[in-house]
């Protein structure tokens, strides 16, 4: 008999269970931790995916939220303590350009900056292209995870890479993939994961009801890719007021990279769930294991998630709560476990959400950022991008210089304006020759500070 806990989920068990570490002796103990979670929460991503309707776009048309602050509280205790915070950085058509983290410095009181940052990149059609993680810690300046996602002609997800940096290798490897299949009706019928860690796989097999929303959810396992499995099922039943339809969830597959990112779904934009049934397969029936109920307010704005398990019969285990400030706003999302004992909800964490006006996000909500440069790939073959932010208009320079500290390209010199932006260097210097293999460093110089990155050149 499979592993109950396991087999619920959509990914094989054999596929996603086993979560495998980032180690980097040299660099700081808690940026080390910080990139082991980040890797384990794409893990569970994957593991969860029958669960994914559980996630939703980070915006609404017209509200995005600018800051997350998390923080959590002991056991018979009252006092709420900060732990770790994200400020968003968006760009004129409100889509997400970086993600800057911090955490609460107790002996100092204050936030503190994190040294990952997190890069996104979008095509003129807002397909999200690419998550990149990149550490900046003295004297380390590396991305050490990268999402990048492709698009068919209609603009729906046909693939996910994801590349963690290898310790052995010291390069980025490809660690999971997933490929999207369409069907005649323009639908998503089915998926295909790659584990190239273990050479495992997972398929999910999608269905949609009258009013084209999802409906089931089917997952399977293989060893070889040839013999499939049973594995988990999932049913979606919907509210009477839900509006939803296909393009809703083809918007959610569109970004998957930045969901799989969070490691909490924020609730602003999703279909009114009634509930979201999962069972798992003993090798002669489907038995229930867990569902998710959802409560709505009386506008229909989310109210609760509960989370049963099937122990002979449905027991609540925790709960997301969503709380409103007076102006519609999602202010405050509590995590809540089932104390059997007392028969009642308890806290153990919470979000306290700062939204802005979507009209107003690439203004003045968020503290100007200094610099924050990060190229990819790296090492590289025959080009690379460089992706930088400036926090107001200004002119910069950016080159390539080489170990001899001479300059061998200029790639701009010009005023360029606030935001995030993204220049392409394709191994050549400025007489257009194709350089030779080895270290080179990227140099940008603005009116009041510089920064250099370093980068190697394979043939």
């Amino acid at each position: 008999m499979f592993n109950k806990k396991l087999v619920l989920l959509i990914i094989t068990i054999m596929l996603f269970a086993c979560v495998s570490v980032i180690l980097y002796a040299e660099i700081d103990a808690r940026a080390r931790e910080e990139m082991r979670e980040i890797k384990e929460r794409y893990q569970t991503f994957f593991r969860d995916f029958n669960s994914f309707t559980r996630y939703s776009p980070h915006q609404t048309r017209d509200l995005a939220i600018s800051e997350m602050i998390y923080q959590f509280i002991y056991y018979d205790t009252e006092d709420w303590e900060n732990s770790d915070k994200s400020d968003l950085s968006y760009d004129a058509h409100g889509r997400i350009q970086a993600i800057y983290h911090y955490w609460w410095d107790e002996e100092e009181e204050v936030w503190a900056d994190h040294p990952i940052t997190t890069f996104l990149n979008w095509d003129e059609n807002n397909n999200l292209l690419q998550v990149i993680y990149h550490i900046i810690e003295d004297p380390y300046d590396m991305v050490f995870a990268v999402t990048t996602q492709t698009f068919n002609a209609n603009n729906q997800i046909t693939s996910l890479v994801m590349e963690f940096f290898d310790e052995d290798e010291e390069e980025l490897v490809i660690w999971r993939e997933m490929e999207f299949y369409y069907g005649t009706n323009g639908f998503a019928e089915w998926a295909l994961m790659t584990d190239y860690e273990y050479m495992e796989y997972g398929r999910v097999t999608l269905s949609y009801d009258i009013s084209n929303r999802i409906s089931e959810i089917l997952n399977e396992y293989s060893m070889d890719g040839e013999m499939w499995y049973l594995e988990g099922w999932s049913v979606i039943e919907y509210h009477p007021n839900d509006s939803s339809g296909y393009q809703d969830f083809q918007d959610f597959l569109n970004l998957l990279a930045l969901e799989m990112g969070f490691d909490d779904p924020v609730w602003l934009s999703q279909p009114m769930y009634l509930s979201e049934t999962f069972y798992y397969w003993d090798d002669e029936d489907w038995q229930p294991y867990e569902r998710d109920i959802y409560t709505y307010y009386p506008d229909n704005k989310l109210e609760s998630r509960i989370c049963e398990e099937y122990w002979d019969e449905w027991s609540p285990e925790n709960r997301v709560y969503y709380l409103y400030n007076v102006r519609d706003q999602l202010d405050i999302i509590y995590y809540q476990y089932y104390h059997y004992f007392e028969e009642e909800w308890t806290d153990y964490g919470r979000y306290l959400i700062t939204m802005s006006e979507a009209a107003d996000i690439d203004d003045d909500y968020l503290v100007p950022q200094p610099f924050r440069v990060a190229n990819y790939p790296n090492p590289f073959n025959p080009e690379t991008t460089i992706s930088f932010e400036l926090p107001y208009d200004q002119i910069i320079e950016l080159s390539i210089v080489n170990i001899k500290g001479q300059t061998v390209r200029t790639l701009a010199n010009e005023l360029k304006s606030a935001g995030v932006h993204h220049i392409v260097w394709d191994g050549k210097d400025n007489s257009g020759k194709t350089l030779s293999s080895g270290v080179y460093f990227y140099h940008l110089n603005s009116d009041n500070q510089s920064h250099t990155g370093k980068m190697l050149l394979l043939k």
